[in-house]
């Protein structure tokens, strides 16, 4: 792994490239997605936090309000990052 992510050519070529976590002092290689048309794409950020989209998901795909999150918030159920959902 060490000698793939430090290859000169993938790292030429953008196919590796480093991901700031947010908070500057961790990075994470990632693999770039791979394009045959070959337009530029880079990589589109740190994967999120476990809970990050807890309140995203459950309130606009599935139609949950803050009332019916609070319970489950409240019984260690769910939990989130965002702390969007008074509990």
């Amino acid at each position: 792994m060490a000698e793939n992510i430090s290859d000169p050519h993938l790292i030429a070529r953008g196919t590796l490239a480093p991901v700031d976590y947010g908070d500057g002092s961790q990075r994470l290689v990632q693999s770039a997605p791979y394009v045959i048309s070959g337009a530029t794409v880079g990589p589109q950020g740190p994967p999120p936090h476990v809970g990050q989209h807890t309140d995203e998901v459950l309130s606009e795909l599935l139609g949950l309000t803050a009332d019916e999150l609070a319970p489950l918030y409240a019984a260690g159920t769910i939990h989130s990052t965002q702390g969007a959902v008074t509990r």
